[in-house]
C-alpha cells in the first residue's frame, strides 16, 4: 500500500507565495503611478524652461547673426566704393597722363578748343596759325601709344580768324573715367 500524500499545505504556500507576488507587482505599480504622477509637473515645467531658453538663445543668436550680416553688407558696400574710387582714380590718372602727353606734343601754332569722347571715340576740335602745322598734329597723334584710327575731321578757314580743324581717334583699351 501507498501512503497518501498530503497535498493542502504544498497549495497553501504556492497561494501564498502567488499573492506575495501580485502584491507586490501591484505595490509596485501604484509607486510608478505616483511616481509618474508626482514628477510629471516637474518635468513638463523643465522641458518648458528647456524650449524657452532654447528659444531665447535662437533669437540672440538671429539677432547677433543679423548684426553680423549688416555688417558684411556695409563692409562689402565700403570696399566697392573704394575700389571704384580707386579704379577712378586710375582712369583719371591714365587719362591725365595722355592728355598731357597731347598738349605736349601740340605744335606751337596749334590750340585745342573742345575734346569730347563718345562711345569710345575721342574728337578733338582746334585753331591753327599756320596749315603746315595740321600734318604734323596727325603725325604726332599717330606716334602717341595706345592710340588707333586717326583721322581728319574737318578743316575749315573763317576769314579774319584761325584755321579750325577736328581729328577723331580711338585708345585701343578705353578707360572711362565715369
Amino acid at each position: 500500500m501507498t501512503a497518501m500524500i498530503n497535498l493542502l499545505p504544498w497549495r497553501k504556500r504556492n497561494r501564498q507565495r502567488q499573492l506575495r507576488r501580485w502584491g507586490l507587482l501591484a505595490a509596485g505599480c501604484l509607486l510608478s503611478a505616483l511616481l509618474i504622477a508626482i514628477t510629471r509637473p516637474a518635468l513638463v515645467a523643465w522641458q518648458g524652461e528647456q524650449q524657452r531658453m532654447q528659444a531665447e538663445y535662437l533669437s540672440q543668436l538671429r539677432a547677433s547673426l543679423q548684426h553680423k550680416y549688416q555688417e558684411a553688407q556695409k563692409l562689402a558696400k565700403r570696399q566697392k566704393l573704394r575700389e571704384a574710387r580707386n579704379a577712378r582714380r586710375l582712369a583719371i590718372s591714365e587719362w591725365e597722363q595722355r592728355l598731357t602727353r597731347l598738349a605736349a606734343l601740340l605744335p606751337k601754332g596749334i590750340w585745342l578748343t573742345s575734346l569730347a569722347m563718345v562711345n569710345g571715340r575721342v574728337t578733338i576740335h582746334g585753331n591753327a596759325e599756320n596749315p603746315e602745322d595740321l600734318p604734323l598734329l596727325e603725325q604726332k597723334l599717330r606716334q602717341l601709344p595706345k592710340i588707333i584710327d586717326v583721322s581728319a575731321k574737318g578743316i575749315q578757314r573763317n576769314p579774319d580768324s584761325p584755321l579750325a580743324f577736328s581729328f577723331t581717334f580711338a585708345f585701343a583699351e578705353v578707360d572711362r573715367a565715369d
